[in-house]
């Protein structure tokens, strides 16, 4: 499975031929941000997910950006902060308002969550105040759920890769012994 993915990860020189990544090339031109190895590959997992609770624009750029400092494999941190598309994001930061609005003041109905209509007399001074008003308990469900999916991915990707790595082991082990151990024939 890990081979069927790798495979089908883009390469550095697929990634970098785009407009956008393409100033970047010089500074990811090193093994490490390619090396296909399970810390590496559980962090940029991790990375993935937790950008990918960004607001939509930024997820690539922070995604990228943590990539960098942190020396992970880049395609897979980038990869992984797709789970957020136009169908997912909204009931995720929903459920991120909800979250962080109990964490901070214990509850808050969200009805009261609805913008100001942008043709309405004062926009400005309305959606600067809904900001205020909503954006702490947004920003901390989104901080919130962002570490825990983040927390989660490390995790599994961890345990799925020791999994099969025992399980690859066992298999060797049978067949080594099935090879050694002489068969019987009964006449």
């Amino acid at each position: 499975m890990l081979k069927r993915w790798k495979h089908k990860l883009p390469t550095r020189e697929k990634i970098f031929a785009s407009r956008f990544f393409k100033p970047f090339a010089h500074l990811f031109d090193k093994p490490e941000y390619w090396a296909f190895k399970r810390d590496k590959v559980a962090l940029s997992v991790a990375i993935g997910l937790f950008c990918g609770m960004l607001p939509a624009p930024t997820q690539f750029c922070f995604a990228l950006v943590l990539a960098y400092f942190l020396r992970t494999h880049l395609p897979i941190a980038l990869f992984s902060t797709l789970y957020t598309n136009p169908l997912t994001l909204i009931p995720l930061y929903v459920a991120a308002y909800k979250l962080g609005s109990w964490l901070l003041y214990g509850s808050m109905p969200l009805t009261e969550l609805v913008m100001p209509a942008l043709d309405d007399a004062g926009f400005w001074q309305q959606a600067a105040a809904w900001a205020a008003r909503f954006g702490a308990p947004l920003a901390a469900g989104v901080l919130t759920i962002g570490a825990l999916l983040a927390l989660a991915g490390y995790v599994l990707v961890q345990l799925i890769w020791r999994w099969r790595i025992h399980r690859r082991q066992n298999v060797r082990k049978q067949r080594a012994a099935a090879r050694i151990s002489p068969q019987r024939h009964e006449p």
